[in-house]
Protein backbone atom coordinates (compact mmCIF):
# COMPACT_ATOMS: atom_id res chain seq x y z
CA UNK A 1 0.00 0.00 0.00
CA UNK A 2 1.20 3.39 -1.10
CA UNK A 3 -0.17 6.81 0.03
CA UNK A 4 0.02 9.88 -2.44
CA UNK A 5 -1.12 13.19 -2.75
CA UNK A 6 -1.82 15.13 -6.18
CA UNK A 7 -3.25 17.97 -6.42
CA UNK A 8 -3.88 18.48 -2.87
CA UNK A 9 -6.14 14.54 -3.27
CA UNK A 10 -5.33 12.17 -0.47
CA UNK A 11 -4.83 9.21 -2.77
CA UNK A 12 -4.28 5.17 -1.89
CA UNK A 13 -2.83 2.81 -4.13
CA UNK A 14 -3.01 -0.88 -3.87
CA UNK A 15 -0.22 -3.15 -5.83
CA UNK A 16 -0.20 -6.79 -6.92
CA UNK A 17 -4.11 -7.38 -5.86
CA UNK A 18 -5.44 -10.84 -7.28
CA UNK A 19 -8.46 -10.10 -8.67
CA UNK A 20 -11.10 -12.79 -7.52
CA UNK A 21 -14.50 -12.22 -6.94
CA UNK A 22 -14.73 -10.97 -3.47
CA UNK A 23 -11.77 -8.11 -3.92
CA UNK A 24 -14.01 -7.13 -7.42
CA UNK A 25 -16.97 -6.42 -5.24
CA UNK A 26 -15.33 -4.32 -2.32
CA UNK A 27 -14.54 -1.86 -5.42
CA UNK A 28 -16.04 1.44 -6.03
CA UNK A 29 -17.51 3.73 -3.83
CA UNK A 30 -19.91 6.83 -4.33
CA UNK A 31 -18.42 9.03 -2.52
CA UNK A 32 -14.62 7.93 -3.59
CA UNK A 33 -12.93 7.08 -6.71
CA UNK A 34 -11.40 4.31 -7.60
CA UNK A 35 -8.68 3.57 -10.50
CA UNK A 36 -8.59 -0.40 -11.38
CA UNK A 37 -5.48 -1.07 -13.64
CA UNK A 38 -5.59 -4.18 -15.37
CA UNK A 39 -2.53 -6.26 -16.16
CA UNK A 40 -3.34 -10.05 -16.09
CA UNK A 41 -1.82 -11.44 -19.22
CA UNK A 42 -3.98 -12.82 -21.78
CA UNK A 43 -5.97 -15.69 -20.00
CA UNK A 44 -6.80 -13.45 -16.89
CA UNK A 45 -10.06 -13.08 -15.39
CA UNK A 46 -10.04 -9.90 -13.90
CA UNK A 47 -11.76 -8.54 -16.96
CA UNK A 48 -14.72 -10.67 -16.87
CA UNK A 49 -15.02 -10.07 -12.73
CA UNK A 50 -15.39 -6.06 -13.54
CA UNK A 51 -17.17 -6.11 -16.68
CA UNK A 52 -14.92 -5.37 -19.26
CA UNK A 53 -16.32 -6.42 -22.44
CA UNK A 54 -14.52 -9.35 -24.27
CA UNK A 55 -15.01 -9.09 -27.68
CA UNK A 56 -11.65 -8.73 -29.52
CA UNK A 57 -10.48 -7.28 -32.86
CA UNK A 58 -8.05 -9.47 -34.66
CA UNK A 59 -6.37 -7.71 -37.70
CA UNK A 60 -3.23 -8.16 -40.11
CA UNK A 61 0.36 -7.25 -39.54
CA UNK A 62 1.02 -7.46 -42.87
CA UNK A 63 3.73 -10.33 -42.11
CA UNK A 64 4.59 -14.23 -41.66
CA UNK A 65 6.19 -15.21 -38.87
CA UNK A 66 7.06 -18.47 -36.93
CA UNK A 67 7.99 -19.02 -33.59
CA UNK A 68 10.42 -21.91 -31.20
CA UNK A 69 11.42 -22.24 -27.81
CA UNK A 70 14.07 -24.73 -26.57
CA UNK A 71 15.29 -25.63 -22.77
CA UNK A 72 18.55 -26.47 -21.97
CA UNK A 73 18.64 -27.61 -18.11
CA UNK A 74 22.57 -27.90 -18.28
CA UNK A 75 22.77 -23.67 -18.65
CA UNK A 76 21.80 -20.95 -15.79
CA UNK A 77 18.76 -19.60 -15.75
CA UNK A 78 20.47 -16.04 -17.06
CA UNK A 79 19.09 -13.15 -19.05
CA UNK A 80 20.78 -13.11 -22.54
CA UNK A 81 20.87 -10.27 -24.74
CA UNK A 82 18.43 -10.06 -27.71
CA UNK A 83 20.61 -11.12 -30.75
CA UNK A 84 18.67 -9.65 -33.55
CA UNK A 85 19.78 -10.23 -37.67
CA UNK A 86 18.40 -7.90 -40.36
CA UNK A 87 17.77 -10.04 -44.43
CA UNK A 88 18.33 -13.02 -43.23
CA UNK A 89 18.72 -15.40 -46.46
CA UNK A 90 17.47 -18.89 -46.31
CA UNK A 91 18.97 -21.47 -48.58
CA UNK A 92 16.71 -24.58 -48.78
CA UNK A 93 17.67 -26.40 -51.62
CA UNK A 94 18.53 -29.08 -49.82
CA UNK A 95 15.23 -29.91 -48.86
CA UNK A 96 14.05 -30.97 -52.11
CA UNK A 97 13.41 -29.44 -56.00
CA UNK A 98 10.28 -27.12 -54.80
CA UNK A 99 12.44 -24.75 -52.44
CA UNK A 100 15.15 -24.59 -55.75
CA UNK A 101 13.59 -21.08 -57.49
CA UNK A 102 15.32 -18.40 -58.91
CA UNK A 103 13.88 -15.57 -56.79
CA UNK A 104 15.20 -17.59 -53.56
CA UNK A 105 17.57 -14.55 -53.07
CA UNK A 106 14.83 -12.15 -52.39
CA UNK A 107 13.21 -13.40 -49.51
CA UNK A 108 14.52 -11.69 -46.71
CA UNK A 109 13.55 -12.29 -43.39
CA UNK A 110 14.08 -10.44 -39.73
CA UNK A 111 15.77 -13.33 -36.78
CA UNK A 112 15.54 -12.66 -33.14
CA UNK A 113 17.20 -14.52 -30.71
CA UNK A 114 15.93 -13.65 -26.99
CA UNK A 115 15.29 -14.95 -23.40
CA UNK A 116 17.80 -16.59 -20.96
CA UNK A 117 20.34 -19.40 -21.94
CA UNK A 118 18.45 -21.82 -20.13
CA UNK A 119 15.62 -20.98 -22.28
CA UNK A 120 15.73 -19.74 -25.62
CA UNK A 121 13.09 -18.65 -27.78
CA UNK A 122 13.54 -17.69 -31.61
CA UNK A 123 11.64 -15.78 -33.95
CA UNK A 124 11.48 -15.69 -37.78
CA UNK A 125 9.78 -13.10 -39.22
CA UNK A 126 8.92 -11.80 -43.17
CA UNK A 127 6.92 -9.21 -44.92
CA UNK A 128 3.57 -10.63 -46.56
CA UNK A 129 4.93 -11.33 -49.59
CA UNK A 130 3.91 -14.84 -52.14
CA UNK A 131 7.81 -15.77 -53.17
CA UNK A 132 8.02 -19.44 -54.10
CA UNK A 133 10.16 -19.86 -50.71
CA UNK A 134 7.24 -18.19 -48.70
CA UNK A 135 4.61 -19.71 -50.55
CA UNK A 136 6.40 -23.74 -49.11
CA UNK A 137 7.51 -22.14 -45.92
CA UNK A 138 3.42 -21.77 -45.40
CA UNK A 139 1.72 -25.35 -46.75
CA UNK A 140 4.87 -27.56 -45.85
CA UNK A 141 3.93 -30.49 -44.03
CA UNK A 142 7.57 -31.42 -42.32
CA UNK A 143 8.41 -30.17 -39.26
CA UNK A 144 11.67 -31.02 -39.50
CA UNK A 145 12.22 -27.77 -41.82
CA UNK A 146 11.31 -25.03 -39.58
CA UNK A 147 13.03 -27.02 -36.56
CA UNK A 148 15.96 -27.17 -38.98
CA UNK A 149 16.37 -23.90 -39.48
CA UNK A 150 15.86 -22.53 -35.77
CA UNK A 151 18.67 -24.94 -35.14
CA UNK A 152 20.59 -23.29 -37.92
CA UNK A 153 20.38 -19.95 -37.76
CA UNK A 154 20.28 -20.23 -33.35
CA UNK A 155 24.01 -21.85 -34.67
CA UNK A 156 25.26 -19.23 -36.71
CA UNK A 157 24.11 -16.09 -34.43
CA UNK A 158 24.22 -17.59 -30.60
CA UNK A 159 26.32 -16.08 -28.40
CA UNK A 160 30.14 -17.23 -27.87
CA UNK A 161 29.08 -18.09 -24.34
CA UNK A 162 26.86 -20.69 -25.43
CA UNK A 163 27.16 -24.32 -27.55
CA UNK A 164 25.48 -25.21 -30.37
CA UNK A 165 21.97 -27.10 -30.69
CA UNK A 166 23.15 -30.32 -31.31
CA UNK A 167 21.49 -32.81 -33.92
CA UNK A 168 19.81 -34.85 -31.37
CA UNK A 169 19.33 -31.83 -29.03
CA UNK A 170 17.06 -30.04 -31.88
CA UNK A 171 14.14 -32.96 -31.62
CA UNK A 172 13.61 -30.89 -28.34
CA UNK A 173 12.84 -27.57 -29.68
CA UNK A 174 9.24 -26.71 -29.95
CA UNK A 175 8.12 -24.60 -32.89
CA UNK A 176 5.26 -23.70 -35.34
CA UNK A 177 5.13 -26.37 -38.44
CA UNK A 178 4.97 -23.68 -40.80
CA UNK A 179 4.84 -20.15 -41.22
CA UNK A 180 1.75 -18.65 -40.30
CA UNK A 181 0.18 -14.82 -40.73
CA UNK A 182 1.29 -12.04 -37.91
CA UNK A 183 -1.94 -10.95 -36.22
CA UNK A 184 -2.34 -8.62 -33.84
CA UNK A 185 -5.66 -9.04 -31.30
CA UNK A 186 -6.77 -6.14 -29.08
CA UNK A 187 -9.72 -5.15 -26.92
CA UNK A 188 -12.45 -3.14 -28.70
CA UNK A 189 -13.17 -1.12 -25.10
CA UNK A 190 -10.35 -1.14 -22.87
CA UNK A 191 -11.72 1.71 -20.63
CA UNK A 192 -14.54 1.87 -18.52
CA UNK A 193 -16.64 3.89 -16.24
CA UNK A 194 -19.26 2.57 -14.06
CA UNK A 195 -20.92 5.82 -12.79
CA UNK A 196 -22.83 3.94 -9.55
CA UNK A 197 -19.35 2.68 -8.07
CA UNK A 198 -17.76 6.22 -9.34
CA UNK A 199 -15.34 3.44 -10.67
CA UNK A 200 -12.88 3.44 -13.75
CA UNK A 201 -11.21 0.75 -15.12
CA UNK A 202 -8.39 0.11 -17.62
CA UNK A 203 -6.81 -3.09 -19.03
CA UNK A 204 -3.39 -2.87 -20.13
CA UNK A 205 -0.15 -5.38 -21.33
CA UNK A 206 -0.95 -8.50 -22.59
CA UNK A 207 -4.77 -8.28 -21.34
CA UNK A 208 -4.90 -5.72 -23.82
CA UNK A 209 -3.41 -6.35 -27.07
CA UNK A 210 -1.12 -9.32 -28.09
CA UNK A 211 0.43 -10.85 -31.38
CA UNK A 212 -0.51 -14.58 -32.46
CA UNK A 213 3.15 -15.29 -32.04
CA UNK A 214 5.57 -15.22 -29.28
CA UNK A 215 8.06 -12.97 -31.50
CA UNK A 216 9.70 -10.97 -28.91
CA UNK A 217 7.81 -7.79 -29.73
CA UNK A 218 5.01 -7.97 -26.61
CA UNK A 219 7.33 -6.57 -23.89
CA UNK A 220 8.10 -3.13 -25.72
CA UNK A 221 4.66 -2.95 -26.64
CA UNK A 222 3.44 -3.30 -23.54
CA UNK A 223 5.56 -0.55 -22.71
CA UNK A 224 4.29 1.95 -25.24
CA UNK A 225 0.97 1.27 -24.25
CA UNK A 226 2.12 2.45 -21.03
CA UNK A 227 4.00 5.75 -22.06
CA UNK A 228 0.42 7.71 -21.16
CA UNK A 229 -0.12 6.19 -17.87
CA UNK A 230 1.29 8.81 -15.86
CA UNK A 231 -0.99 11.30 -17.62
CA UNK A 232 -4.06 9.07 -17.39
CA UNK A 233 -3.84 8.64 -13.73
CA UNK A 234 -3.27 12.41 -13.08
CA UNK A 235 -6.13 13.31 -15.31
CA UNK A 236 -8.67 10.65 -13.24
CA UNK A 237 -7.64 11.45 -10.03
CA UNK A 238 -7.49 15.06 -10.37
CA UNK A 239 -11.27 15.65 -12.67
CA UNK A 240 -13.85 17.40 -10.72
CA UNK A 241 -16.61 16.98 -13.13
CA UNK A 242 -18.55 14.41 -15.50
CA UNK A 243 -17.11 15.82 -18.35
CA UNK A 244 -13.35 16.07 -17.48
CA UNK A 245 -13.79 12.62 -16.64
CA UNK A 246 -15.06 11.71 -19.94
CA UNK A 247 -12.14 13.46 -21.28
CA UNK A 248 -9.86 11.93 -20.07
CA UNK A 249 -11.33 8.56 -20.58
CA UNK A 250 -11.55 9.39 -24.35
CA UNK A 251 -7.59 10.35 -24.69
CA UNK A 252 -6.73 7.40 -23.26
CA UNK A 253 -9.01 5.34 -25.39
CA UNK A 254 -7.92 7.15 -28.25
CA UNK A 255 -3.85 6.93 -27.22
CA UNK A 256 -4.83 2.91 -26.80
CA UNK A 257 -6.05 2.82 -30.74
CA UNK A 258 -2.76 4.77 -32.00
CA UNK A 259 -0.71 2.36 -30.54
CA UNK A 260 -2.68 -0.34 -32.12
CA UNK A 261 -2.37 0.87 -34.95
CA UNK A 262 1.70 1.81 -34.78
CA UNK A 263 2.01 -1.57 -34.25
CA UNK A 264 -0.35 -3.02 -37.30
CA UNK A 265 0.85 -0.46 -39.91
CA UNK A 266 3.94 0.96 -38.43
CA UNK A 267 6.53 -0.47 -35.36
CA UNK A 268 6.50 -4.16 -36.57
CA UNK A 269 6.79 -3.16 -40.55
CA UNK A 270 9.77 -0.76 -39.65
CA UNK A 271 11.15 -3.24 -37.54
CA UNK A 272 11.48 -5.76 -40.40
CA UNK A 273 12.65 -2.97 -42.93
CA UNK A 274 11.19 -1.43 -46.35
CA UNK A 275 11.08 -4.71 -48.34
CA UNK A 276 13.10 -4.72 -52.05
Amino acid sequence: MEYKVYANIFVVVLFSLQFKEEVAALCGSPTSRTLVIIADGIHGQSCNLLGVSDEFVVESCKSFGAACSLERQDLPQVPSPELQVNKLKLDLSGFGNEYRFPDLSRAAFYLKIFGTFRHRYISLVCHKCDTHLVRQLRITPDTMIMRNIFQESFNSYRTKREPKISDSEAFNIQCNQRLGEVKLSYRRENVLYIQEENLVVTVEGDAVRSLNFNLGFEVNMGLRGLECMGTFINDIVTADSQSALVRAMSDKTRFSHQVNREVIHSRLYNTLGSPK
